[in-house]
């Protein structure tokens, strides 16, 4: 018996410090082999956020103290990212518990049911897809865009001589066919902020265009079932509403390709802990005449590096973003078009809108000042003055459009 207990007590005690030691033990072999970090510890939900876990440069790295926890903080995240399959037992954990609430919802039906316990977002069985639960934020939203559309009434007002659009996306958080929408107190919808900005933008040279959709059916034909943006049919409708209203040559018979790629899985995928994928399709169009500039970088409007260089597990991860990379002037060398000038002001909607958008100017300027991780941008007339741009695009979702005055106090300084 004695032996026995010594035997378990050895093997305990060996578990024991391979456990504790196995994110020292895993650092030192990817040190020393390489590759092994891709086979041993990928953590496909980590990996996105290792680099910014990471203090590579000396300075910050001596600057981190225990007093502060900022020891603490980089060293848990420097294990947490390291640990064995974490993303697998992860999502094995989500799945069980989304099997045991299919199951409860098999007695209530209701029309999507949380990803997991606790989870921000949902999963809509007809339709294969995924929805954020809404805010509770209205009140926020409404200020916000009043504030917004005053602003660009005052700017459309004093440059009565050029045209300035407003297409307000629909958005998970705020789509009528979102099924959780009837669970929230106090939602407010994409059509209700259109009708807060037709309030306040009167002036006659400013064109207000939405999306809205009741239907479920409609909205993932035009939006991912993975991620919050709009797919590539989604972009072609907002393209073909703009081109109809401004009197630009519509694409109504223009076709789509799949890019050379694995399905996309987005952001509301990742977050939600389930694999829902789109298809990487893209409009087909002819862009030889596109020019696009990133600093000292050319690239043609046909090729897109930042995807095609890309590794696969990015690839599949950030389809969206990588192959509409923003871009901050767009060119077109159709003669055609020569002398017409356009800027676009937006969030990441914006990305793959401008690539089409782009054949109706001669130059294009990007920015994506709208985005929520954008803070701080400013100079706004300058950019409009230097250019001489004629027509003026604010593309974006309804939450970014409330809360830009607040991030961005000085963009519109002039105004």
């Amino acid at each position: 018996m004695k032996s026995i207990e010594s035997i378990r007590a050895n093997v305990m005690a060996v578990l024991f410090c391979l456990f504790v030691g196995s994110p020292l033990i895993l650092s030192l072999l990817t040190a020393l082999i390489p590759y092994l970090n891709e086979i041993l510890i990928w953590d496909e939900n980590a990996e996105q956020f290792r680099n910014e876990a990471e203090v590579e440069d000396e300075k910050e790295l001596a600057e981190l103290r225990w007093e502060d926890e900022t020891l603490q903080t980089y060293v848990d995240a420097y294990i947490e990212n390291r640990v064995p399959f974490k993303s697998d037992a992860v999502a094995l954990a989500a799945n069980a518990e989304r099997q045991f609430i299919r199951l409860s919802n098999g007695l209530c039906r209701w029309g999507a049911y949380p990803t997991f316990y606790g989870s921000e977002y949902v999963y809509v069985p007809s339709m294969e897809a995924l929805a954020a639960i809404p805010d509770y934020e209205s009140d926020a939203i409404r200020v916000g865009i009043e504030r917004f559309a005053m602003t660009v009434n005052e700017l459309a007002a004093h440059y009565p001589d050029k045209r300035f659009m407003i297409y307000l996306t629909d958005y998970s958080y705020t789509a009528r066919s979102n099924p959780t929408a009837t669970l929230v107190s106090d939602f407010i919808d994409t059509e209700e902020c259109a009708y807060v900005f037709s309030l306040y933008c009167t002036a006659p040279n400013v064109t207000l265009l939405y999306d809205s959709f009741d239907n479920i059916h409609n909205f993932y034909t035009y939006y991912y079932t993975s991620d919050h943006h709009w797919n590539d049919r989604g972009t072609l409708r907002a393209y073909n509403r703009i081109a109809s209203t401004w009197g630009f040559e519509t694409l109504e018979n223009a076709t789509y390709k799949r890019a050379d790629g694995p399905d996309f899985v987005g952001s509301f995928a990742r977050s939600g802990l389930v694999y829902v994928s789109d298809p990487p399709d893209y409009v087909d169009l002819d862009q030889s005449a596109i020019r696009l500039e990133f600093g000292d970088y050319r690239e043609s409007g046909a090729d897109h590096d930042a995807y095609e260089l890309a590794p696969w597990p990015a690839k599949r991860w950030e389809f969206y973003g990588l192959f509409y990379e923003y871009c901050p002037s767009l060119y077109n060398d159709d003669p055609r078009m020569f002398g017409r000038k356009g800027l676009l002001i937006s969030d990441s909607y914006g990305y793959s809108l401008g690539r089409i958008l782009v054949h109706n100017y001669e130059y294009l300027g990007h920015s994506r000042a709208l985005r929520a991780a954008d803070i701080g941008s400013t100079g706004f007339l300058p950019w409009l003055e230097d250019t001489e741009a004629s027509d003026i695009y604010f593309v974006g979702h309804a939450r970014n459009f409330s809360t830009f005055l607040e991030r961005n106090p000085w963009f519109f300084a002039g105004v």
